[in-house]
């Protein structure tokens, strides 16, 4: 079970979008001259011998280094690699079920998992800016079948003014409505897609493989939801008039039925991303910060434009 350890500087729930960390994209970059996380699967003739490699049947003759034939009779190519800024597509769900814990008093002061899942978009969204990427913020509200409005995140200073103003608001996502426009759909295909989510709706996962070549589901749950020790023996963590018996802490607490249909739904989840194509990854409030950046990390295994 997890602990709940507040105000450790350590977790999730103090993510800020400055937070120091490298996506190893950049591992796939041969000069920190250009700008952007990906190699452009884009090839132009080069001079320097560094970049040379026998001919292969099928490469382009503008390729063929015509000297170097003259001079052994053999077919050498010579070829420079370009690389550009990743095109991100960070979609946020706004659907009601992230507003918990709400109303309950003993717990008024844990972070919702809307915080959360802000905290965490925030931060992927600053990482990629920093490197030069394009990002595109979408806004997946409540009851809708799909993204409906976008936010352009255009560098990193924009997405520390929005945080700063949400921190002050208790994170509510309405700054993020006001300032987003009509989704754009005529736009191509992203390198990199995140869906953030609880997972409630069970929306987004097919929408997402379809626009992002690298795809990764990113559930987020309160901690509270995955340890239910602090539940009273007469009070319901579904209805609160504890009319539902079957709900009441007492019986949640002694049969374990709820961690056991909790995990069969997460793995359920977790099945359903990875037939989609993507990567899941699971994060509450108490998740560490460096066990959150190092699951990311890996996403730079499925890397490039290759």
């Amino acid at each position: 079970m997890l602990s709940i350890q507040p105000n450790d500087p350590s977790k999730v729930s103090d993510l800020t979008p400055w937070f120091p960390f490298d996506l190893s994209f950049q591992k796939q970059k041969t000069s920190l001259h250009y700008q952007g996380s990906f190699l452009l699967n884009l090839r132009r003739p080069s001079r320097l011998p560094a970049f040379s490699r026998r001919y292969i049947k099928g490469d382009p003759v503008r390729l063929i280094d015509w000297r170097s034939f003259a001079r052994n009779d053999q077919l050498i190519v010579r070829e420079q690699r370009d690389e550009a800024s990743c095109q991100v597509l960070l979609c946020i769900d706004l659907s009601d079920s992230l507003n918990w814990p709400d109303g309950i008093d003993e717990h008024e002061n844990e972070p919702k998992k809307l915080e959360i899942a802000l905290r965490v978009a925030l931060n992927i969204a600053y990482t990629h800016l920093r490197l030069g990427d394009h990002v595109r913020l979408l806004l997946w509200l409540n009851e809708m079948s799909e993204p409906t409005k976008e936010l352009l995140l255009k560098n990193g200073s924009q997405v520390l003014s929005i945080f700063e103003r949400m921190k002050k608001r208790l994170f509510n996502h309405k700054i993020l409505i006001d300032e987003a426009v009509e989704m754009n759909r005529n736009v191509r295909q992203a390198d990199v897609s995140y869906w953030i989510s609880d997972g409630l709706g069970g929306k987004g996962l097919e929408w997402l493989s379809e626009y992002g070549k690298i795809f990764r589901f990113i559930h987020v749950l309160s901690s509270l939801e995955g340890d239910i020790e602090w539940i009273a023996n007469d009070t319901s963590y579904y209805d609160d008039s504890g009319i539902k018996k079957e709900y009441l802490g007492r019986v949640l607490l002694h049969n374990r039925q709820y961690q056991s249909r909790l995990k069969k739904w997460t793995k359920k989840l977790k099945d359903s991303v990875h037939s989609a194509g993507g990567i899941y990854q699971f994060v509450t409030d108490q998740t560490p910060i460096s066990e959150f950046h190092t699951e990311l990390h890996l996403l730079g295994k499925w890397g490039g434009n290759e």
